[in-house]
C-alpha cells in the first residue's frame, strides 16, 4: 500500500477568490464618515482640520489627537499657551467652565514678567518649564554675543559660559537642576555656585569673564513661588520690554538639541573670605551703633565675616526685630536688607524710615568726589514724582534723567550716560564701584556709614535741597 501523504493545515482550507466574487461590497464606513483630508472644509473646527498630529508648544515631539484632547482634559500647562486651545469646545461642560475661569483669572504670559520668570513651583513653572526656558536663554544669548564681542572687540568662545546659582527657598535647587541640566545639554560650560546670592553671582560673572548668568529664585513673590532671573554678558538682567521678550518667543517655539556632546560642569563654592574686599569701603567709619536686619542664612554669614570691620554692629535674623528698635535700644542706624540681598531700607534712631530722595542726595554727594557731576538715573514714575533735573548738592551737582520701567532699561541709560548713580524706588541702588555697577545691598549700607562718618549729624536731620527754579 502506498503511504499516504501528510496533510496541512493549508491544503485541507479551500482558496477563495476575491476577484469576481459574487459576495457584496463591504461599505468603506471609515473614509465615508470623515472630511476629505486633502481639501478641508472651511468650517472645519480647528481638531479635524489640515493634517495630524498636533505639537504642544516648546515640544518637539507631535502628538495624536486623542493626547491633545487628554491633555486639555488634564489642564496640561501648555495648553493655556496653545493655539489649538480651542478645542476645549470639544470636552464635557464642566471642564469647558473650568477652563473658561481658569483663562479669566490667569494671563497666559504670566510666567515673564518685569524683571524676570516667575511661577507657582510645580504648578505653572516645572522642571519641564525651567529646562525650556534655560534652552531658550541659551538660543537668544548665542545672538547676543555676536553683537557683544563684535562692539567689545573680544574673541568668541567656542562654547558660552554660565554662571548658575540659586536661593535659599526650598524648591529652587530641584529648578536649577533641570536649568543646569539642559544648559550642559545645549553645549554650554557652567559654573556651579550652588547656595548663593544675586550679588554673589554678579560678581563672579565678572571675575570669570562668563558669557551670561542665571540665578534660580523667587524674590519678590510669595513662598510658594519661584522662577529665574537671565543675565546677559554685561551682568545687565534681561526684562520685559527688551531681551526678555525675544527668550519669551523662543520658550514656545521647539528648540532642537544642536551639539552632541555635554558642557563641562565646573562645581565652585561661595566666596567666603570677603573681608579684604570690603575692608576698602568700611574703612575710617566713625564709632556708630548700627543693627542690621538679614532675611537670608547667607548674609548673615557674610556680615560674620566683616563683623570685625564695624564697630558696634548687630546681625539680627528675626522677623520680629525689624521695624521700631526694642524699648531702651537705640542705634544710629538700622539696615534692613531685602531677600534678594539687593534691597536696602535704612531707618533712623527712632525707628522711622529715611526716603529714599535724602539717601539719594547723601549718596551722590560721596560720589562727587570721583565725579565733576553726578548722573542719576530713576524710574519713569520717580522722575515725574520728584521733578527734579539738575539740583546742587555738596560741591556740585546732581543730574537726574529717565530710566525707563524697568531694571533692564534703568540699567542701560546708566551704561549710555556710563552714570555712577541709579535706583528704582524701592530700595535698590546700582552703584558703579571698581569700573563695575553693582547693586548689592552691602554696598548700600557700606556707602551710607561712609555718609554718616563724614559729620557729626544723625540720620534724622537728612533732608533734601529744595527744588531750584
Amino acid at each position: 500500500m502506498d503511504p499516504v501523504p501528510p496533510t496541512t493545515a493549508a491544503s485541507s482550507i479551500p482558496a477563495i477568490s476575491v476577484v469576481g466574487s459574487d459576495l457584496p461590497a463591504v461599505p468603506d464606513l471609515v473614509s465615508s464618515n470623515l472630511p476629505n483630508r486633502e481639501e478641508p472644509a472651511a468650517d472645519d473646527p480647528p481638531a479635524i482640520r489640515g493634517d495630524f498630529p498636533f505639537q504642544c508648544p516648546g515640544e518637539l515631539s507631535p502628538i495624536s489627537e486623542g493626547v491633545h484632547l487628554s491633555r486639555l482634559a488634564a489642564f496640561y500647562n501648555k495648553c493655556r499657551n496653545c493655539p489649538s486651545r480651542s478645542d476645549i469646545v470639544r470636552l464635557a461642560p464642566g471642564l469647558r467652565v473650568a477652563w473658561e475661569q481658569l483663562l479669566a483669572r490667569r494671563s497666559p504670559d504670566s510666567l515673564f514678567r518685569i524683571d524676570g520668570v516667575r511661577g507657582r513651583a510645580h504648578s505653572d513653572w516645572t522642571e519641564r518649564e525651567a529646562a525650556q526656558l534655560a534652552a531658550a536663554y541659551l538660543a537668544v544669548l548665542a545672538d547676543v554675543l555676536v553683537v557683544h564681542h563684535e562692539q567689545t572687540l573680544t574673541p568668541r568662545p567656542s562654547q558660552p559660559r554660565i554662571v548658575l546659582g540659586y536661593d535659599t527657598r526650598a524648591e529652587s535647587p530641584e529648578f536649577a537642576i533641570a536649568i543646569a541640566r539642559m544648559l550642559r545639554q545645549h553645549g554650554a560650560e557652567l559654573i556651579d555656585l550652588g547656595w548663593s546670592t544675586r550679588p554673589m553671582v554678579e560678581q563672579r560673572l565678572w571675575t570669570s569673564g562668563a558669557s551670561g548668568a542665571v540665578y534660580v529664585t523667587g524674590a519678590g513673590s510669595a513662598p510658594a513661588w519661584t522662577g529665574a532671573d537671565l543675565l546677559g554678558p554685561d551682568g545687565i538682567v534681561w526684562s520685559r520690554g527688551g531681551v526678555l521678550d525675544l527668550v519669551e518667543q523662543r520658550f514656545h517655539s521647539p528648540l532642537p538639541r544642536l551639539v552632541r556632546e555635554a558642557g563641562p560642569h565646573h562645581t565652585e563654592s561661595v566666596p567666603i573670605g570677603v573681608r579684604d574686599h570690603w575692608a576698602r569701603e568700611l574703612h575710617g567709619l566713625r564709632p556708630l551703633k548700627i543693627r542690621v536686619h538679614v532675611s537670608d542664612p547667607l548674609q548673615y554669614e557674610l556680615l560674620l565675616q566683616i563683623q570685625p570691620l564695624i564697630s558696634g554692629l548687630t546681625i539680627s535674623k528675626s522677623a520680629t526685630s525689624k521695624g521700631s528698635p526694642p524699648a531702651g535700644e537705640l542705634f544710629d542706624a538700622v539696615f534692613e536688607w531685602g531677600e534678594d540681598s539687593r534691597q536696602c531700607q535704612v531707618r533712623d534712631v527712632l525707628g522711622g524710615s529715611v526716603s529714599e530722595e535724602a539717601l539719594t542726595f547723601q549718596l551722590g554727594t560721596l560720589l562727587l568726589d570721583e565725579h565733576p557731576h553726578v548722573d542719576v538715573v530713576v524710574p519713569d514714575e520717580l522722575f515725574q514724582r520728584w521733578g527734579r533735573t539738575v539740583t546742587r548738592c555738596g560741591p556740585g551737582y546732581l543730574v537726574f534723567h529717565q530710566g525707563g520701567h524697568s531694571e533692564e532699561q534703568l540699567r542701560r541709560t546708566m551704561e549710555t550716560l556710563h552714570a555712577p548713580l541709579g535706583l528704582d524706588g524701592t530700595g535698590r541702588y546700582w552703584i558703579r564701584r571698581g569700573g563695575h555697577v553693582m547693586c548689592d545691598a552691602l554696598l548700600t549700607t557700606a556707602m551710607t556709614l561712609q555718609a554718616l562718618s563724614r559729620t557729626d549729624a544723625a540720620l534724622l536731620s537728612w533732608g533734601v535741597p529744595p527744588l531750584e527754579g
